[in-house]
């Protein structure tokens, strides 16, 4: 028998089990639940319940939006201001009057950086597919700036982007060369860097052979990032 158990309340082994189904092992799943009972108006008491069922499929659907992922940057701990990730954002108000930098450019930080840009000082968008300052947004209003990649914090927490080292060529074919800026003082720095997988219900015990490493964004082995490529 191949035995899996997870930490916590949840924990279950994986065994192979004599049936049509031999060719692959079959998952075994124990959970607890915790029920709370009244008795003579006192105060309420638990009562826990084991129950364990052995499936021959096991779907994971736990989803993958509710652990943030926070690229390293070299720094950070000079950062003196407010760092939050985009799961935490709510009001655009707060940041109201702040020089503010939101690193990553996708669906969230487009739109925060857009929200932001209404009220804040300054807002600046940090984009990896980015090559050169750029401004955009209405004239008159808050414009947003799209820089490159945040590269580094500095000692005195100026945030720097930089270029890549080779982006192409200029209008007039000679080739560009890697270029920083520099924006100091800045207020608050929003990761808006997406999400990593986690399945807290996994660990090196499991004996599944899942492979989720933070800031890859893909499960090993599965194929098309669905089927496990062992037992499909």
């Amino acid at each position: 028998a191949v035995d899996e158990k997870k930490e916590g309340s949840n924990h279950g082994e994986m065994q192979s089990t004599p049936s049509f189904y031999s060719c692959w092992p079959s998952i075994s799943l124990e959970w607890t639940t915790v029920t709370y009972e009244h008795v003579n108006g006192n105060d309420p008491t638990p009562r826990m319940q084991t129950h364990r069922e052995t499936f021959h499929h096991a779907l994971i659907c736990n989803g993958h939006y509710s652990l943030p992922s926070f690229p390293p940057i070299p720094g950070l701990r000079n950062f003196s201001g407010r760092i939050l990730h985009a799961i935490e954002y709510d009001d655009p108000l707060d940041f109201k009057g702040q020089t503010v930098v939101c690193i990553g450019a996708r669906a969230s930080g487009a739109d925060i950086a857009k929200e932001i840009g209404g009220v804040a000082a300054e807002v600046f968008l940090s984009d990896s597919g980015c090559e050169r300052w750029e401004e955009f947004g209405t004239k008159g209003e808050n414009v947003v700036k799209r820089v490159p990649r945040t590269s580094w914090i500095d000692d005195e927490g100026g945030v720097h982007f930089s270029s890549s080292a080779s982006s192409g060529e200029d209008d007039d074919g000679s080739t560009q060369k890697k270029q920083e800026w520099v924006v100091k003082n800045v207020d608050t720095l929003i990761f808006c860097s997406g999400y990593d997988y986690d399945f807290p219900f996994i660990n090196e015990k499991s004996n599944l052979e899942l492979s989720f490493p933070p800031g890859e964004r893909r499960v090993q082995p599965l194929y098309e990032q669905l089927w496990h490529a062992q037992y499909p």
